[in-house]
């Protein structure tokens, strides 16, 4: 039940059309510090992904992306399960760089071979 509460926290806050939420801060954080509580990301990753299915801002996509890639990295077991969280990670950073074309954080994964929005060199 304290779950489900703070996950209808966590979307309330998340819900500012252009404020970041304070899950997506946290798993910013997260990156830099996961070494210190690795289990912080098996917590964390069902509730970024909620929130950005409620609302798929940038951010939220973003951060499901980062704990999406730090999952397979950090916490899958199996190579299965690694490579699927690499692929829900491209998924969501995919569609932040769709939504968000002129964010450099959302789109510092491009590949070099595309310039402006994702058209292939003349």
């Amino acid at each position: 039940m304290r779950a489900a509460a703070a996950i209808v926290m966590l979307l309330s806050a998340a819900g500012a059309a252009g404020a970041q939420s304070p899950l997506a801060a946290e798993i910013r954080a997260l990156a830099d510090r996961y070494h210190e509580r690795p289990a912080r990301i098996d917590t964390l990753r069902p509730l970024v992904r909620q929130a950005a299915q409620a609302d798929p801002h940038v951010n939220n996509l973003l951060a499901v992306a980062q704990i999406a890639f730090l999952y397979g990295d950090v916490r899958a077991l199996r190579p299965e399960e690694k490579l699927d969280a690499y692929e829900q990670g491209r998924q969501a950073a995919r569609r932040a760089a769709e939504i968000a074309p002129r964010n450099g954080r959302a789109t510092s994964g491009t590949p070099p071979t595309r310039v402006g929005g994702g058209r292939p060199r003349a």
